[in-house]
């Protein structure tokens, strides 16, 4: 019997646990959160209202954490100082609130030797992966990656960590972070790579938009992020001389809808939602240690900092524009 623990009941309850759910039988769920017993959850899956107590009272053989960067950062200083071993450990993006915590963070579970993923969910579509196929047989080009949404503190006004700078958020650390690694995914991108920000508009101090132009060899990039847009829009547009493709979405749930334009032909892609990608992640994240015997790949790691990095340096870039 495989036991996973998953930290926090909001996100964890709504995707990692339904995920979990729809996997093998032979996996015993547990779920902690402070607010826990107010949460509707089926019986069989064990609560706690602690992380600490839960670790100290089980031996659990994965842990999936659901919680925000800065608690994030805690749980992993909790199993260093416990000297917890654990078979992986799924991590939220950004791992941490800055980015000498995420140092700190993977440092931590490499001298533990406990295997970790990072849950960037985008690049385990079957149609992102074909897109990365299409894209690396061509080696110069124009790349133009445009995210746009209403974020919903920018909709309702509702107060959440997700806008704070400090606190791991912000259009940057947050939602940048996405990005940026998709971006070291598919073009190799690393920490060094030159950039200028050509556009920036702020609300209440909250950075809404940003126009970024990166300066590569052989590759034109530049990145377009709104997250206070009426519109729903997401996408990878990739084209030279020979080619036009691109990866796009216009739909609420970007998980859904995504497809490849190629030479203005629509090309034929599966449907995916947020659970089967979660399955996909969780899956992988077993069969790591089942094939790699308590260790991350290094190339994984690398791609893991560079995105990080290059999060803070546009992030410290960005607010000598205030």
């Amino acid at each position: 019997m495989i036991k996973i623990l998953i930290i926090g009941s909001n996100f964890g309850s709504k995707i990692y646990l339904r995920a979990l759910s729809k996997m093998n039988n032979n996996i015993q769920i547990f779920i902690c959160s402070p607010n826990i017993h107010k949460k509707k959850i089926e019986k069989k899956v064990i609560k706690y209202s602690s992380y600490k107590i839960a670790m100290l009272e089980n031996n659990f053989d994965y842990v999936i954490c659901a919680t925000t960067p800065l608690m994030q950062y805690k749980v992993l200083c909790f199993i260093k100082k416990n000297k917890c071993f654990y078979k992986g450990i799924l991590l939220e993006k950004p791992i941490s609130s800055t980015l000498n915590k995420t140092k700190r963070s993977i440092n931590i579970l490499e001298k533990l030797k406990i295997p970790f993923l990072t849950n960037f969910i985008f690049s385990e579509l079957d149609v992102y992966k074909e897109f990365k196929k299409m894209i690396k047989k061509k080696h110069v080009g124009e790349i133009e990656y445009t995210w746009e949404f209403q974020q919903a503190y920018f909709r309702n006004k509702i107060p959440t960590w997700k806008t704070n700078d400090k606190l791991g958020g912000g259009m940057l650390k947050y939602y940048g972070i996405h990005v940026f690694y998709h971006l070291v995914d598919l073009l190799n991108l690393d920490e060094n790579t030159k950039f200028k920000i050509e556009d920036i508009t702020y609300l209440k101090k909250k950075t809404t938009y940003l126009k970024i132009v990166f300066l590569m060899k052989n590759i034109n990039l530049m990145v377009k992020m709104n997250i206070n847009s009426k519109n729903n829009f997401h996408s990878i547009n990739f084209n030279n001389r020979h080619s036009d493709i691109k990866l796009f979405n216009n739909y609420k749930d970007w998980t859904t809808g995504f497809k490849i334009l190629k030479n203005s032909k629509i090309l034929n892609s599966k449907k995916e939602n947020r659970i089967q990608l979660t399955k996909k992640v969780i899956s992988r994240l077993i069969s790591n240690y089942e094939n790699k015997k308590n260790k991350t790949d290094t190339k994984y790691v690398k791609k893991i900092l560079i995105a990080h990095i290059l999060c803070e340096k546009i992030f410290n870039k960005s607010k000598m524009f205030i």
